[in-house]
């Protein structure tokens, strides 16, 4: 990637978010290409839940699709498409893979359930897995063991992120909760996507904000300090995951009438201490 492209993608990256504090500690062209990879895996994943119509998703969907395929033969229309200057080989890989996600991406807009925590889990491991260890080889990450830890951490962060997005998240077909879940709380995903205040929701929040943090937690403990610091990517993320989840239940859960978000200052601590100390 060129420095001027660098700078673009960059540009995006807004000081302060958790992406930013993700990667700020990657080497220069690692994380150039971390965060062009990961801008355009949001890119097409927020789709679903941005558009007011299906059908208008599904034409996004099917938009980048084809912007994929066209990326493979250095037909780029998009800027962040323009900026990968990977070798021909690497290029494909990626945008192979980028197919498939937004493919995948495009089957949720028709609205899916899952039974119990184990189907939503199965299902973003889908999702993630090919991406996730393209990622994970980019910080030298080889082990398929050590890339499925990885992707359970991924897993596990995007079901907080669900959570904490909930306001915007709720918009989508496919909600990330599962039917055992709701049912114990006598909720629905309609009732979910009309409640006027994160009051009517508290009790399932909560429930949801322990059973994440668990899993953050338990997957986190099963990484070697030597992962966690080669993987920082991901593990800074899950950190700040953590700490926000414990924000937003002392706050009762008030996912819809605000974001919850840590300081700056303590992002860069967590970050700092996953670089020098895992």
């Amino acid at each position: 990637m060129s420095s001027a492209m660098a700078n673009n993608v960059g540009a995006q990256i807004k000081e302060g978010s958790d992406l930013y504090y993700a990667t700020l500690y990657l080497n220069k062209e690692i994380r150039s290409q971390t965060c062009l990879i990961e801008v355009l895996r949001r890119e097409v994943c927020n789709i679903p839940e941005s558009c007011s119509e299906p059908d208008i998703a599904r034409a996004k969907l099917a938009w980048w699709i084809e912007e994929f395929k066209r990326t493979k033969d250095r037909l780029s229309r998009h800027p962040l498409t323009k900026a990968l200057t990977l070798n021909e080989l690497s290029r494909a890989h990626l945008m192979d893979v980028l197919i498939a996600l937004t493919a995948d991406i495009f089957e949720d807009v028709t609205t899916k359930t899952f039974f119990d925590r184990a189907s939503v889990t199965k299902h973003l491991r889908h999702l993630n897995a090919d991406l996730v260890s393209l990622m994970a080889q980019l910080f030298g990450i080889y082990s398929s063991d050590d890339i499925d830890l990885i992707l359970s951490l991924t897993c596990a962060i995007e079901r907080s992120n669900a959570i904490l997005g909930l306001r915007d998240h709720r918009n989508s077909p496919t909600l990330y909760f599962c039917e055992l879940d709701m049912r114990a709380s006598g909720l629905t995903p309609q009732s979910i996507r009309s409640s006027r205040s994160s009051s009517e929701l508290e009790p399932f929040l909560e429930g949801q904000i322990t059973v994440v943090k668990s899993d953050l937690i338990s997957t986190l403990s099963q990484l070697s300090r030597n992962l966690r610091k080669r993987g920082k990517f991901f593990t800074t993320q899950a950190e700040i995951n953590l700490q926000v989840l414990d924000l937003a239940f002392k706050k009762n859960c008030r996912v819809l009438e605000s974001r919850m978000e840590l300081l700056p200052i303590r992002k860069l601590w967590l970050a700092w201490k996953l670089k020098n100390w895992g």
